[in-house]
């Protein structure tokens, strides 16, 4: 998945901010020395809200538990936002700032497109489960929407 993350990446720099391979090649190392620790603390993150829902499917009371859970997940935010202000001062010795621009909105198209991707393929893999489709009132056999 890394892989193909990072090919899209490489493409939407040539084709949303229209620089040159050098420039492209620049950003791209720029953003690789920052990618093992940016899983790290996504990995982070995705462990606190799993817990977080254990947590509260089970319907507990231990306080603690939320408490460090919580605080494990303000910190891996707090981590990831000075990640990318570091990545984003680094960007700036190389991009103007209208490419800056052009950079931040292009990766939140990108980030939203592959959420909608992931939910989508959420959704059909619930209904392969044999669960209802949206829009559908019967038991989740019919097969139709």
């Amino acid at each position: 998945m890394h892989e193909k993350m990072t090919k899209m990446r490489a493409r939407l720099l040539r084709d949303r901010l229209g620089v040159d391979v050098v420039i492209v090649g620049q950003i791209e190392e720029i953003l690789r020395t920052y990618d093992p620790q940016r899983h790290e603390l996504h990995k982070k993150k995705h462990l606190a809200h799993q817990t977080i829902r254990e947590l509260l499917h089970n319907d507990s009371n231990d306080q603690a538990a939320f408490e460090r859970v919580l605080a494990d997940m303000r910190a891996a935010h707090v981590g990831l936002s000075k990640l990318r202000t570091e990545e984003m001062d680094r960007l700036a010795e190389i991009l103007t700032p209208k490419q800056q621009a052009k950079l931040a909105l292009a990766f939140k198209r990108m980030k939203q497109k592959m959420h909608k991707f992931r939910k989508k393929m959420r959704g059909d893999k619930e209904r392969r489960r044999g669960e209802k489709k949206p829009g559908c009132n019967c038991s989740g056999t019919c097969g139709e929407p």
